[in-house]
Formats: C-alpha cells, sequence, structure tokens
C-alpha cells in the first residue's frame, strides 16, 4: 500500500507491483502445475548464496521491486525460485506462502536466542506479517503471545484466530523490561521506540516491519542492556517449500474473513484499503 500511494522510495514508478504470488508454469520443467513463486532473485555464485544465505545475496533482486512484479496476467522468474503446491492446498492459502517464510525466518532467530517456551512475547503490529508471526510462535509451542494493534475491528479478530492477547497500544503497553521477545512487524519509529523500551535486558528485538526510517530505535540501551537486534527482511529460500504444508494450520479463512480482487478492477481495491486506512487510528 506504501508502494501504490507513492510512500516506498525503493519502488520508484512506473512498475508493476506484487511479490507474493502462485500461479501455473508455463514453461520449463514445472510447466503445467500448480506453483509457489520466490520473489528473491539471486547470482546463485557468491559466498552467500554458496553458504546457504541466498536472502543476503549482494546482487539480489525482487519482483515488485526495481523489476515487473506479479500483479500481471504473466511474470519472468528462474525455474529455482519455484516450489510445487499440493493439490490439497488452495491458490489463496498458497499465496501466502512468502509472508509466511519471512515470519517463519524472524520467528527462527528469536527461538535461536530465546528457546523457553513460557517466554513472554511482544508482537507489534496485527497486519499480515504480526498475525502470521504469532500463529509461528504458537505452532511451535509458545503460550504467552500478547499483539499491539490499534485498530479494534483487528483486535477482535486476532482474538478469535489463536491463544493471542491483542491490546491497544495506544491506551496501554507491557511494563518496561517485561518482554523477552519482541516482534517488530510495523518498524516504524515509534514501534522501534517502543519495543526498545518494553524488552527485557538480555532479550531480544527482531525488526521484520518497513513502514519508515525514523532514528527512534534506543541506540545507547543496546549494548547496556546487551540487546541483540535482529534484522529479517527477506526468506531463506529453503524455508518456503518446507513451510507450503503449515498453511493449512495458520490460515483459517473462514474466520478471518478474505476478500478477493481480480486484475481487472484494476486500482479499485486499492482505493478501498486505503479508505479503510484512514479510518484507523495510527500506531
Amino acid at each position: 500500500m506504501h508502494a501504490w500511494h507513492g510512500h516506498d522510495e525503493r519502488r520508484i514508478p512506473p512498475l508493476v507491483l506484487g511479490h507474493e504470488a502462485v500461479g501455473i508454469a508455463g514453461d520449463g520443467p514445472f510447466a503445467g502445475q500448480r506453483v509457489a513463486i520466490n520473489p528473491l532473485m539471486t547470482c546463485g555464485d557468491c559466498d552467500a548464496c554458496n553458504s546457504g544465505n541466498e536472502h543476503l545475496c549482494p546482487q539480489r533482486e525482487l519482483i515488485g521491486m526495481r523489476v515487473p512484479g506479479a500483479f500481471a496476467e504473466q511474470v519472468a522468474i528462474n525455474n529455482k525460485n519455484l516450489t510445487p503446491i499440493a493439490d490439497g492446498l488452495s491458490f489463496e492459502n498458497a499465496a501466502l506462502a512468502e509472508p509466511l517464510a519471512c515470519a517463519v525466518n524472524s520467528v527462527n532467530q528469536a527461538i535461536k536466542h530465546t528457546p523457553d517456551r513460557d517466554a513472554a512475547i511482544a508482537v507489534l503490529g496485527g497486519g499480515a506479517i504480526g498475525l502470521l508471526a504469532a500463529k509461528v510462535f504458537e505452532c511451535e509451542g509458545y503460550n504467552n503471545i500478547s499483539i499491539a494493534e490499534t485498530n479494534e475491528l483487528r483486535r477482535r479478530m486476532l482474538e478469535q484466530l489463536g491463544n493471542f492477547k491483542p491490546y491497544d497500544p495506544i491506551a496501554t503497553s507491557p511494563s518496561d523490561a517485561s518482554i523477552d521477545i519482541v516482534l517488530d512487524a510495523v518498524g516504524s519509529g515509534i514501534t522501534r521506540r517502543a519495543g526498545s523500551a518494553m524488552v527485557r535486558p538480555g532479550g531480544i528485538i527482531v525488526h521484520i516491519g518497513l513502514q519508515d526510517s525514523n532514528p527512534d530505535l534506543i541506540q545507547g540501551e543496546l549494548p547496556c542492556r546487551k540487546l541483540p537486534s535482529a534484522a529479517s527482511i527477506a526468506i531463506v529460500p529453503a524455508i518456503l517449500p518446507d513451510r507450503l504444508p503449515c498453511l493449512k494450520l495458520v490460515t483459517s479463512p473462514a474466520q478471518a474473513g478474505p476478500r478477493y480482487a481480480i486484475l481487472t478492477m484494476g486500482p479499485k481495491p486499492f482505493r478501498t484499503s486505503m479508505m479503510a486506512k484512514h479510518r484507523r487510528r495510527s500506531f
């Protein structure tokens, strides 16, 4: 939405957007098969790629970022970026494979630092990535998960989608230094400041949101309180095929009430979403 509204400096118009995609392969070894797309394109022959860290490739590109994306009838992508979709998994759910893989990558970083399943977790932002991350934490056995969300309708939905504790961060917030894992799925200066205040000494902050670049992280406290700060802005390619079967566990279309739009509707779905966004309060 930021890109469509012209607020994303990385996506310069004119540009076909769209990087979370599924479809039917038109040619190549998967011709005729339903596939999920890993939108991350890499060189395949640098130190990062050769060590299994393709998401850190210095030459990486993303469809819908600086090259044409998936809001089109066809999109060009390397065969290695395709993963066949099981017959029992719908296109609608499989389209969440890429954001789910991003969420899994973020949660994995938190788990490596804090394996205690009783850890106090605060997910900042109850949108798609925040919800998916919370569901992955839940699937991994964590049971003390709070989700900061300013939108009342979303908070009511979050209460139905898992054993979560949604709260309005404008009205309340966890006590300072009380949270073991903070996952910032908003990525604004406000959430960075809130996260660095609520995380306990020795806890971890995982950054996955990309809303703005305001420098409001409390930098001076990171070394003083021994706070590792992990960034996760792309998927590890191996995670996408590994997590496709999990989509049925973390998606609940009947409860979430998704709305679908087709390409021939043009910009109308974006305008509708923007109107809904303006009716919400900002974090």
